[in-house]
């Protein structure tokens, strides 16, 4: 077979192809999958030792401004701790970070780290949540999520949380 023949039959069966078009039906799937929005979380004013799903929905409800939470869910990515700058009359003190992270499926302690500060530095730690968990979308619940085993409940309110995670209401 020529040359001129091979492209003649190229350009017939690219010809062919270009009249087949998909037929799209005038009605919409029926289903229709709610994104999983990205969000960092800052809560800054703890007020108790040990951060729970309830204190993260009432910090998620006031960042995003909803008026309720039960129609939201949440996966979590990841948390990370900032340690207590503690502050007296007399000099400013770092302090430790001693806390324990709980799996938000089973209720269980996922880990626990100790962390101090360095000379120049807070102490900090974090914390990354396994791909099951990850997955797993979260209601409202009481179950925890990270306890401060140390500092004292009293400079609890010194220490910086960000809780990475996904988010979506759910009508």
């Amino acid at each position: 077979m020529g040359r001129k023949q091979k492209q003649n039959k190229n350009n017939a069966n690219h010809k062919g192809d270009q009249s087949k078009v998909a037929k799209i039906s005038s009605l919409p799937t029926d289903l229709i999958p709610r994104p999983w929005y990205p969000l960092t979380v800052r809560i800054s004013t703890l007020s108790v030792v040990t951060l729970n799903f309830d204190d993260l929905f009432s910090h998620l409800r006031s960042q995003l401004g909803l008026a309720t939470s039960n129609n939201l869910r949440v996966r979590l990515k990841h948390i990370k701790v900032w340690g207590p700058i503690v502050a007296t009359s007399s000099n400013t003190t770092l302090g430790q970070l001693h806390l324990r992270f709980y799996n938000p499926i089973t209720n269980s302690v996922e880990q626990e780290i100790i962390r101090y500060p360095d000379a120049v530095r807070r102490s900090s730690a974090g914390y990354f949540y396994s791909t099951t968990i990850q997955n797993t979308s979260v209601g409202t619940l009481a179950n925890p999520i990270v306890t401060f085993l140390s500092p004292a409940a009293a400079e609890v309110s010194d220490c910086v949380i960000y809780v990475h995670l996904l988010w979506r209401y759910i009508s």
